[in-house]
């Protein structure tokens, strides 16, 4: 499902403060298969995270995604790629405070080719919501909520297009990642 061949990635390249975050990293995962990256800080975690997730992109090597090889995607194409095969859950969770868990959760729907409204969409954010426990919260804003409740709507965010790739960003860092 993944593949990463040889990736490079350097930050302010040619410059005095050149630094290469990344240097021939290769990786394969396969659907269904759970993956921790591990390593000390400054190690390219992240870097790595970012560009599995289609944020930043890489200097040399080849990452394929279900077979596509993403070298030569326009930023637009990225955006669609992340939009619908890759669920991100970051580490501050960025949701948007004074929007409620219902709009959050919603947010990559409206960037969906599927263009679902009303009744539908309302029902894709009860299940996925329901499926991280936080159903009862679904119309409370992120900022009335406990950082447990904001994690269990970045998940299900992470989780509304059904994705085929889910990236968690030190998901045992604050809260655990929800079982």
């Amino acid at each position: 499902m993944v593949v990463l061949k040889d990736i490079v990635k350097t930050y302010h390249p040619g410059q005095s403060n050149a630094f290469e975050a990344l240097r021939g990293a290769s990786l394969e995962i396969q659907a269904g298969e759970m993956v921790a990256i591990m390593g000390t800080s400054g190690a390219g975690k992240s870097t790595l995270l970012h560009i599995l997730a289609c944020i930043d992109r890489y200097d040399a090597g080849e990452y394929l995604l279900d077979g596509t090889l993403l070298d030569d995607f326009s930023e637009k194409k990225l955006a669609e790629l992340r939009n619908e095969k890759i669920g991100m859950v970051m580490q501050d969770f960025a949701l948007i405070e004074n929007f409620s868990v219902l709009e959050n959760v919603s947010i990559p729907l409206d960037f969906s080719k599927k263009r679902l409204r009303g009744k539908e969409k309302v029902a894709l954010v009860r299940q996925a919501v329901s499926s991280t426990g936080i159903k009862d919260q679904m119309h409370k804003k992120v900022k009335e909520l406990s950082g447990g409740q904001k994690q269990r709507a970045a998940i299900a965010r992470a989780i509304i297009n059904n994705p085929s790739l889910i990236l968690a960003d030190e998901p045992t860092g604050t809260y655990g990642l929800l079982q």
